[in-house]
């Protein structure tokens, strides 16, 4: 993580010190979690669904946080103030921590940040373009599926002074959702996968999870470039709401005339993997076989290379980015093999059976 002193963190946050902390307090790491607390930490005691992060600042302590942020003072056995900034919201001043990170990196390097949502293939995503980038240079992604308003923060932490690139996952279980990340980390690349039923009762009907993948999209200036899936008629037509450049990416034999990187030639092989033929608009193309299991997979590896093609990654690059890529999560249509033969694919992590291209 890029150091932050106890100035920064009030400048950013607009907090108040306890009278205990150290003014030369200097944060090398954050952690939600107490059990994930390193030396030299910033805690964040936020409040949570079935506990309070401000019960565990003492455990985050004795773990090395220097620092917490909180909601409330609080105090040890001995009745004295825990060293914190003390703030209205935990969360939504992680997110101003994150976004004062996030500038500071575009100003230094010109960094990049690449916003990928959609009702599945989210997570396999990012680490289809996180394995393309990092051949080019410092790319920062999620672990696992972080992409709400406490993931994306605790992924864009990961960074340092060298980061280039950031892959951001961002999920939403309502609108407005996707609003509050973009403003966080104002992406230059927005990738929309699919519009599916995934948590249509939360959204109130599919047409709001259109709107609100949507926002994405919409987030984009004039410089900016939006990736669409051509083949999901609901993602398709977010190219009216775009203020930026719009590139398609499908399988089809016709093609729309902004079409990025196409597939052409999908077959299955009988390991189960997508091969298929990369059709760069430059009129490069490569055959590539995937480590992925399932056709459903071609949209996901399209996404990620008009991504780093947006980029400026060069397509022979991407396309040796991708030749082979396995999944980069665990438990997403991940192949077990028994001694007896038997093959297991275990796709059990939130997994979602929504399919991002219809004729799939």
């Amino acid at each position: 993580m890029i150091e932050l002193s106890l100035t920064d963190l009030l400048e950013i946050t607009g907090g108040k010190a306890t009278a205990t902390v150290a003014a030369d307090t200097v944060i090398t790491s954050v952690a939600t979690d107490s059990r994930e607390v390193l030396p030299g930490a910033l805690y964040v005691a936020k409040p949570g669904e079935f506990s309070d992060g401000h019960t565990f600042i003492d455990g985050a302590r004795a773990a090395g946080a220097v620092l917490s942020l909180a909601e409330r003072i609080t105090h040890d056995e001995e009745r004295r103030e825990h060293p914190a900034i003390i703030v209205e919201d935990a969360v939504d001043a992680m997110g101003k921590i994150a976004a004062h990170i996030v500038s500071h990196l575009k100003a230094k390097n010109d960094a990049k940040v690449v916003g990928i949502t959609g009702s599945a293939g989210k997570t396999t995503t990012k680490d289809l373009l996180a394995g393309i980038l990092s051949q080019a240079a410092p790319t920062v992604s999620p672990i696992g599926s972080y992409n709400g308003e406490v993931g994306v923060p605790l992924t864009v932490f990961s960074a340092t002074e060298e980061t280039k690139y950031f892959v951001i996952e961002m999920g939403a279980t309502g609108i407005g959702h996707l609003n509050y990340l973009t403003d966080m980390v104002h992406p230059h690349v927005g990738v929309v996968l699919c519009v599916g039923t995934a948590h249509a009762g939360e959204f109130g009907g599919v047409e709001n999870i259109e709107k609100a993948k949507g926002e994405l999209v919409e987030a984009l200036d004039t410089e900016g470039i939006a990736i669409l899936n051509a083949e999901d008629p609901r993602v398709a037509r977010m190219e009216s709401r775009a203020r930026s450049q719009v590139r398609f990416f499908g399988t089809g034999a016709v093609k729309p005339e902004n079409a990025g990187v196409w597939a052409s030639d999908v077959v299955v092989n009988a390991e189960g993997q997508p091969e298929l033929t990369l059709e760069f608009p430059n009129g490069y193309s490569k055959r590539i076989t995937s480590g992925l299991l399932g056709r459903h997979h071609v949209s996901n590896i399209l996404a990620a290379a008009n991504a780093a093609l947006a980029l400026d990654i060069d397509p022979e690059l991407i396309a040796a980015g991708l030749e082979g890529r396995a999944a980069g999560s665990r438990w997403r249509m991940e192949r077990l093999e028994r001694a007896d033969g038997v093959s297991i694919i275990n796709d059990a992590y939130n997994a979602n059976p929504s399919r991002c291209a219809q004729h799939w």
